[in-house]
């Protein structure tokens, strides 16, 4: 011990010039302040070399850890470092960052607190303990422990920043680029700042301002992890989807313990088509981070969609018992437990999720549809309409709506919601097929085709709007298109008994029977007669097709039951 002291006597001593260096803590609090967290560890390590019991080595350090994403190692060298010294408010304010890190808002409140009232005149914690106010939706406290940091220091573009992302949290995205602009004037140099403002952006659906300021954090501070994480979010909001990866692998290259990166790689790989690469993101993430709630919530919507309810009830219970609050684990949950099935319990996560969050507009749509598939299309067209004043640029829920007035034989309706959703979001190639549906619902199949086939353009592989074209093409005698089109439903899904029904029908009525522009006149009444039983066969052939699939869906139920 004595040797290491007399070490690091002679690293402070004097240089040739006079000049005394800085010492390890002093370097590491500077590689902190430049966001160089590994290096600051380092040096913090340094430091504690030369005096274990440094509790301002330790706590900064645990700053740095935390700044990492790492909690644990935050919250166990902050917990140190009061054990060494329990007036030490910056301690506090860590561990009370480490618990907010953690979803534990209470217990970092109780810190922060303690912090305040060891040292009242540092913003910091008043600035964070709004925030974990805003987490637990009491914005009055939130707010007002701003307005007494503004009181302290009301130059401190900090405080302007974070009030900037309670904002944004709260859902205010131009107040919050009002507080983010504020912090900029303030501090022109103030990187974070700028991402925040480009998160606002985000939010407002300007990706290619957000991803301006973006850039600018970018410039200012190139191994912020975090900003490369949200510039993706940007260019994949765009559908630049390349550029998104990039951010992304850099973002991992940065800190490959960042949780957050490897969520967001996961959308990017839901909206590239690829599911099982997204479970494996999303379980990365969870790896990380074992309380990362949203995590679990939407491998669970993955996997629902992979048709495994059963692994996605289990990860919405999960993210359930780390936050109850949040409506949408219960309106996801209430997704699959409606696949099983088990109506009741679907509708009361659907309710539970409504009376979480009133002002959820995919709640009510998922309550809405609910209520279409038990029949009930009134009250599902109640949810969906409140779903649409909620969110008017909702483009799913003009599409529920339609299917709801396609059940209710208003074909007309039906197609100015579809008319919408497609104006909305002009790659969605179910809103395309199902107005061919209504179109061809009221016996107008040219347009049916077209949309038909838009769907197919957007999705080549969709069987639906394949069969559905052909059975268009089939009704006005287009007999060899009909058939095309049959042929590739039963390419994709070989045990298609309809597909293969009308396509043998179109065959022999192409094969053995005259077009009606090659029938004489005078045997027009002899062509509508065969016509009327031709069309005779086809509607009891369906109706066989159709009662088969019931009688075997029925057996598949019964099978279920015993």
């Amino acid at each position: 011990m004595l040797c290491l002291a007399m070490a690091g006597l002679a690293a402070l001593a004097p240089t040739a010039d006079g000049q005394v260096p800085e010492t390890p803590l002093q370097q590491g609090m500077e590689a902190f302040d430049k966001h160089d967290y590994d290096a600051a560890i380092a040096d913090f390590n340094q430091a504690l070399q030369l005096d274990p019991k440094d509790a301002k080595a330790l706590c900064w350090r645990g700053r740095a850890q935390g700044a990492k994403g790492d909690a644990d190692l935050a919250m166990a060298d902050a917990n140190q470092a009061i054990q060494l010294d329990p007036k030490f408010a910056l301690a506090y304010f860590t561990r009370g960052n480490a618990y907010a890190h953690k979803g534990d808002y209470d217990t970092a409140i109780t810190d922060y607190n303690q912090a305040i009232q060891l040292d009242p005149t540092d913003v910091k914690p008043y600035c964070n303990r709004g925030l974990a106010y805003g987490k637990k939706d009491d914005f009055d406290k939130a707010f007002a422990d701003f307005a007494r940091a503004f009181q302290i220091d009301p130059k401190n573009a900090q405080s302007y920043y974070l009030r900037g992302l309670l904002y944004s949290n709260k859902g205010d995205s131009d107040l919050a680029v009002a507080d983010f602009n504020q912090a900029v004037q303030l501090d022109p140099k103030f990187e974070l700042a700028y991402a925040g403002r480009g998160t606002a952006w985000s939010h407002k659906h300007d990706y290619d301002k957000a991803i301006a300021e973006f850039n600018q954090a970018i410039e200012l501070d190139p191994k912020d992890a975090r900003v490369y994480c949200d510039r993706g979010l940007a260019y994949a909001g765009k559908g630049d989807i390349d550029h998104a990866i990039t951010d992304y692998n850099q973002s991992i290259q940065l800190n490959p313990k960042n949780p957050i990166a490897y969520y967001d790689y996961a959308l990017v790989d839901i909206k590239k088509g690829d599911p099982d690469s997204a479970i494996a993101d999303f379980s990365k993430a969870i790896e990380l981070d074992p309380n990362f709630a949203m995590a679990y919530c939407d491998r669970g919507i993955t996997y629902n969609r992979k048709g495994d309810p059963v692994r996605a009830i289990a990860d919405y219970n999960r993210a359930l018992q780390i936050d109850p609050k949040v409506a949408k684990f219960y309106y996801a949950r209430g997704e699959s437990l409606a696949r099983q099935g088990n109506a009741d319990a679907a509708f009361a996560d659907y309710n539970e999720a409504i009376q979480r969050d009133p002002k959820d507009p995919l709640a009510y749509y998922d309550r809405g549809e609910a209520h279409v598939r038990k029949g009930d299309y009134d009250q599902g067209l109640a949810d969906l309409n409140h779903a649409l004043q909620l969110n008017p640029k909702y483009a799913l829920a003009y599409v529920g709506r339609g299917n709801t007035y396609v059940h209710k034989l208003d074909y007309d309706a039906a197609i100015a919601d579809f008319d919408r959703a497609i104006q909305l979001s002009p790659r969605d190639a179910y809103a395309y097929n199902d107005r061919g549906y209504a179109h061809a619902s009221k016996g107008d199949y040219d347009p049916a085709i077209a949309d038909y086939s838009a769907a197919i353009e957007i999705n080549p592989n969709d069987a639906k709007a394949l069969y559905n074209r052909g059975y268009a093409h089939y009704q006005l005698g287009n007999y060899d298109a009909a058939i095309v089109d049959f042929n590739r439903v039963l390419q994709l899904d070989p045990q298609n008994r309809a597909a293969l029904q009308l396509r043998n029908l179109a065959s022999f009525q192409r094969d053995y029977l005259p077009s009606r522009a090659e029938m004489p006149a005078i045997v027009d009444g002899l062509w509508l007669a065969w016509g009327a039983a031709l069309i005779l066969i086809i509607a009891v052939t369906v109706f066989l097709i159709r009662r088969q699939e019931r009688r075997k869906s029925w057996n598949q139920e019964s099978r279920k039951l015993q």
